[in-house]
């Protein structure tokens, strides 16, 4: 038969330029699944998705941990709409594990830490910046690069898990999620 390579595995830290390579092509995954690809060819083409234990650093297990969590959300959305054959989406898992047992709280208060964590980092390396060195502010635009990114898988976790459960407290928490800002002047 065919012989695959070995899957290169996850370094305990990844470089902050390749933790912004990897946030992005997970979201270029997410829109090609939804776009009607399935998950196999999209999210899950990335080794670490199918052994999320398996990766160490903090924040790259939380965001692969909830973006596997969101699609058992949207999966789940779609299938109760019953939409999926009109709108060429592919809720095939394949027997992928969607990590759909693990509460969003958890995951949520997972994505949180890792947002603090990279806070702490970036004010660190503001301070160093402080002090008139290049690298620092290099440092503390990656660090803010990852933190934006880590913000919008947050919000789209909690905006996904809500939506999928019922009343309407649920919808004002998508609401609120929605709001980033001030409101537009009238």
């Amino acid at each position: 038969g065919v012989q695959f390579p070995t899957p290169i595995p996850p370094p305990a830290t990844l470089p902050l330029p390749h933790l912004i390579a990897l946030l992005d092509e997970i979201v270029c995954g997410e829109v090609a699944w939804y776009s009607g690809l399935p998950l196999v060819q999209t999210l899950f083409r990335l080794d670490w998705m199918h052994d999320i234990d398996k990766v160490e650093d903090s924040r790259t297990h939380a965001v692969l941990l909830a973006t596997s969590k969101a699609a058992a959300a949207v999966r789940t959305l779609v299938l109760r709409g019953d939409v999926g054959d009109e709108e060429d989406f592919s809720p095939a898992c394949h027997g992928l594990n969607l990590h759909d047992i693990v509460p969003d709280t958890d995951i949520l208060r997972q994505l949180t830490s890792a947002e603090e964590e990279t806070q702490a980092e970036l004010r660190t390396a503001k301070a160093a910046g402080a002090g008139g060195g290049g690298d620092p502010s290099v440092q503390a635009a990656l660090l803010e690069a990852v933190l934006c990114r880590l913000r919008l898988r947050r919000a789209h976790l909690a905006i996904v898990c809500s939506l999928s459960k019922p009343g309407p407290k649920h919808c004002e928490s998508c609401k609120k999620m929605l709001t980033f800002g001030p409101p537009p002047p009238r």
